[in-house]
């Protein structure tokens, strides 16, 4: 009988337990409330309290969730109710839905019989894969003279494809180009919008300038080449004609700003360029932005990155740039400022065209590089400097 009484007890007190146990997890469970939407963007900007509210208490720490690698992600935290601590956690799935990006032209010539590999000529990337997969869909002979209709298919980790049909010529022999005509003084003068002045942008190759010259055109603004990275994983040298270009340009009255060209692989890189250029302009006074010229678009195979870790050294260096209240550019053509960058600093656009199409705010646009300018023998890059 003592035996059945005890047993009795324990079941009742198992009861019991359960009972509070149950009354817990179900207290918790209403103390705060998961989003629904679970799925997330790689490398959004999102906290903690975007995903997670607390009913009737708080948060103990609120906190940047980390976005920069796609699959599940376990998410853990503590929040108060009624003075009691919490734990609670859920998972989340970090995806990627951005398709990736292929420059391909409407049509490639190649004369017959040449030695070519269309996925190597053909500048492609991913916001998040370093090295998406890229095909030629569609048959053609390099040896057969025609014109071939073909895919040029891109695909990153994620499954996501993008497609761009183009033509490919063979042809017998080549055609010869038509040499670029130079754009005249006076039809750089008839472009000039209401809201802009000329500026021009000069290096070594434009050799001995007459500033004087220049400045008499009318011309008022320039962005001399400070200096370039001489090579991936190479020093930077400062441009031969920089402190000629900068002394004589200031002697006349011109306003400059400086570029650099870099062949920047990750932040550390960038953030040393970004020093060696502040420390290069230390004995100089510059009225113009320092602009940021990265167009390794040829080469970014071998750089081994996605365009989310370019647009991060470019912004380190800027923001480098800025902490020595200069004014900063980003320098870039058209199709990559719409397609790779994603940065909040003024653009210098180069778009070769009367009329570009580009829809975004730009504070410069270079429209030739086959200007005439008074003073400087050969072709020269001209811009529209956008007075604010």
């Amino acid at each position: 009988m003592k035996n059945k009484k005890i047993i009795l007890l324990i079941i009742v007190l198992l009861f019991i337990l359960l009972f509070i146990l149950f009354k817990v997890i179900n207290n918790n469970s209403k103390d705060y409330k998961i989003s629904e939407d679970k799925e997330i963007e790689v490398y959004s900007s999102i906290m903690l309290s975007d995903l997670v509210s607390v009913k009737k208490g708080t948060l103990i720490e609120d906190y940047k969730i980390d976005t920069t690698k796609i699959g599940k992600e376990n998410i853990e935290f503590e929040y108060y109710v009624n003075d009691k601590k919490y734990k609670g956690n859920f998972d989340i799935e970090i995806v990627d839905n951005v398709k990736p990006y292929a420059s391909v032209s409407k049509t490639y010539t190649y004369v017959i019989g040449t030695n070519f590999n269309l996925e190597d000529v053909i500048f492609y990337g991913d916001n998040y894969t370093k090295n998406p997969t890229c095909s030629i869909v569609g048959e053609y002979d390099i040896n057969k003279p025609n014109e071939y209709q073909l895919i040029y298919k891109v695909e990153d980790e994620s499954g996501n494809i993008s497609e761009y049909p183009f033509t490919l010529k063979v042809i017998e022999e080549s055609i010869s180009s038509s040499k670029k005509n130079k754009i005249t003084f006076a039809e750089i003068k008839s472009r000039l919008p209401e809201n802009a002045s000329l500026m021009i942008d000069v290096s070594k190759w434009q050799g001995d300038i007459d500033w004087q010259k220049v400045k008499e055109s009318g011309i008022n603004f320039a962005m001399i080449r400070l200096g370039t990275q001489i090579d991936i994983g190479k020093e930077s040298k400062i441009d031969s004609y920089f402190e000629k270009n900068i002394k004589e340009a200031k002697e006349n009255g011109i306003k400059v700003g400086v570029y650099y060209f870099s062949y920047a692989r990750d932040e550390k890189e960038a953030f040393e360029q970004a020093l060696w250029v502040i420390d290069t302009l230390k004995d100089y006074e510059i009225d113009l932005p320092i602009a940021f010229d990265w167009e390794c678009w040829s080469l970014f195979k071998e750089f081994n990155i996605n365009f989310y870790e370019l647009n991060l050294l470019a912004n380190t260096f800027l923001e480098k740039i800025k902490t020595e209240n200069y004014k900063t550019i980003l320098y870039s053509s058209k199709n990559y400022l719409e397609n790779v960058w994603d940065l909040k600093h003024d653009v210098w656009l180069a778009h070769y065209t009367e009329n570009t199409t580009y829809q975004g705010n730009k504070t410069m646009w270079q429209f030739t590089n086959v200007g005439e300018i008074p003073g400087i023998n050969g072709n020269v890059d001209v811009n529209f400097y956008y007075n604010k």
